[in-house]
């Protein structure tokens, strides 16, 4: 996995939990990857940041309060990220989409 596609501002369209399609603002759940390995992701009020790593089609984040996550890519091209989360039991499918293919 490229992670030179990783790098660009991307926004959710689509957000599944257990299964089940959320309702939510399109372009509420941003996130930024950059070319320093550093991030950041808002989501309504939330802001995270922090240093990222892929290996193979693992992501791996690391927020400044050291808290870690490693999320599954399950498809990353120039226009769309399709990552799957297990936060605290609770699974997570996210549809991303890069700015530049949203119009933003």
């Amino acid at each position: 996995m490229s992670p030179e596609l990783l790098v660009r501002e991307w926004q959710c369209v689509e957000l599944y939990q257990n299964d089940e399609l959320q309702e939510m603002v399109s372009g509420s759940i941003r996130i930024e990857f950059r070319e320093d390995r550093s991030y950041t992701y808002k989501a309504g009020l939330h802001e995270e940041s922090g240093k990222w790593t892929i290996s193979d089609n693992m992501l791996q984040t690391e927020a400044a309060d050291k808290t870690t996550k490693e999320i599954e890519i399950l498809e990353l091209n120039d226009s769309t990220l399709l990552l799957d989360v297990n936060q605290m039991g609770t699974s997570m499918r996210m549809k991303l989409v890069s700015e530049e293919y949203a119009g933003v």
